[in-house]
């Protein structure tokens, strides 16, 4: 796929700025070619290199889409009014993403999948989610779980 995107590229403390000349995915990885980089030896200088895109440079996301940035810092309240803390994190494990939530109770853990995301809403910085998708860590319990009285 032809493109013409401006990145910023970052190894160390060193930053240069490219445009993409072409890009394309195969399987889980993506190739991009960038202006200037025109043998191995300078693609292999960027091994590791962060690349940052400007937010008003990329197509807006799709009903349900959001992008991991967007989600950070939201409040996460389950369908029953539980405050479950705030979005800390989201960790990409290849099935589906990890919302990590930190609160008062501690952390635990939301799939970002639709059985157990609710809704979304950017404008009020919330996500609700179902209770029971909720994976709390092994140092706390789930509200939902008994526990024992001895």
């Amino acid at each position: 796929m032809r493109i013409d995107l401006a990145v910023e590229v970052s190894v160390g403390e060193t930053r240069r700025s490219f445009r993409i000349r072409e890009c394309s995915r195969g399987g889980d990885d993506l190739r991009v070619c960038l202006e200037g980089i025109d043998d191995r030896d300078a693609a292999a200088a960027l091994t590791g290199a962060t690349v940052r895109v400007s937010r008003n440079d990329l197509a807006k996301p799709r009903a349900g889409e959001f992008f991991d940035i967007d989600l950070i810092g939201l409040e996460v309240v389950t369908t029953t009014g539980e405050a479950l803390g705030s979005i800390v994190e989201v960790i990409e494990t290849g099935a589906n993403d990890v919302y990590v939530v930190d609160g008062e109770r501690g952390e635990c853990l939301v799939p970002a999948v639709e059985h157990a995301v609710v809704a979304v809403d950017l404008a009020e910085r919330r996500m609700t989610v179902i209770a029971e998708a909720v994976e709390y860590s092994a140092k706390q319990t789930s509200p939902h779980e008994p526990t024992s009285t001895r």
